[in-house]
């Protein structure tokens, strides 16, 4: 973990904010030992948990609303938008949800987000010894992934203003504080 971070900090010459972990694998179990951790760390918001479970990630156990753990580490959890509640902002969910629709359910949450693994617009992932299925998510709509994210970002653009997750984090921490009565 701090090695990757203070390899980030050093390609892009920007502190590195916040933390996700890989495929949300956080188990619910340990999850506040997790959150001391990136305490310990110095990380300022996390966005690790997400409360829809397949068998390669999340734990239905976990909330689904932001939330400020011990006064400080923001926990922004994947959203799940739309009808079934699946998480289709990123990744092999954005990919296959059609752009008209993935506008209109992004329309109605406050704030969303989106996620993207570099390789899904660069570079071809190693999927030798992936399952058929595994495989099928790796590799689906790839090839049209810039071209539907730059619709969709251009769809949006004139109706909503976009800012960095610290940004979210920071305005979260400062409402949580002025609900107990903190000074923020």
């Amino acid at each position: 973990m701090r090695e990757s971070r203070e390899a980030l900090e050093q390609a892009t010459g920007v502190p590195v904010a916040g933390f996700r972990c890989p495929s949300w694998s956080v188990p619910h179990a340990r999850h506040e030992e997790f959150l001391d951790l990136l305490l310990e760390e110095g990380y300022e918001y996390d966005s690790s948990f997400c409360q829809f479970a397949t068998k390669l990630y999340g734990d239905k156990a976990f909330p689904t609303e932001p939330f400020v753990y011990r006064s400080q580490l923001v926990e922004i959890p994947l959203p799940r938008i739309g009808f079934p509640r699946w998480p289709w902002v990123g990744g092999f969910y954005f990919r296959v949800m059609p752009g008209v629709v993935l506008k209109r359910y992004i329309s109605r949450e406050r704030p969303a987000f989106l996620y993207f693994h570099p390789w899904e617009f660069y570079g071809q992932p190693d999927a030798r010894g992936l399952s058929l299925i595994d495989s099928f998510i790796t590799r689906y709509g790839r090839k049209n992934n810039e071209r539907k994210l730059d619709r969709l970002l251009a769809g949006l653009g004139s109706q909503y203003d976009f800012v960095t997750m610290k940004s979210v984090a920071d305005q979260l921490r400062i409402t949580a504080k002025q609900e107990t009565g903190q000074q923020p």
